[in-house]
């Protein structure tokens, strides 16, 4: 994740350090990323199995810093539970209005954390 957000933004690349003590000085005790805008348009495609290792403590944080430089991001061949973390790791960093689509009952906990 680190690589690609160099190459879509190479000029203003802030470290995890950084951005942890940006997190810490965010008002209200809220866990906000500063906003990081891409030299460009980018999506995200990721299934199952490489998202059970983006969703990992470490690389968390990697997850959404370049989820949130993509103009589109899906997750495909994920499981319910998967889908229910990433709506909530959007919602847990960034104040942002999430958007759910499920097209069945495997859906619900993400709708749900929606």
């Amino acid at each position: 994740f680190r690589n690609a957000r160099k190459k879509m933004k190479p000029d203003s690349f802030l470290d995890s350090d950084e951005i942890s003590i940006q997190i810490e000085k965010s008002s209200k005790n809220l866990k906000l990323l500063p906003d990081e805008q891409a030299n460009g348009v980018y999506g995200l495609v990721i299934n199952g199995h490489s998202l059970a290792y983006a969703l990992e403590g470490n690389l968390e944080l990697e997850l959404v810093r370049t989820a949130c430089m993509c103009k589109v991001v899906i997750c495909c061949r994920v499981t319910p539970l998967q889908k229910a973390q990433v709506v909530e790791l959007v919602k847990k960093y960034k104040k942002a209005v999430t958007l759910a689509i499920g097209d069945g009952a495997n859906d619900v906990s993400m709708i749900k954390s929606e």
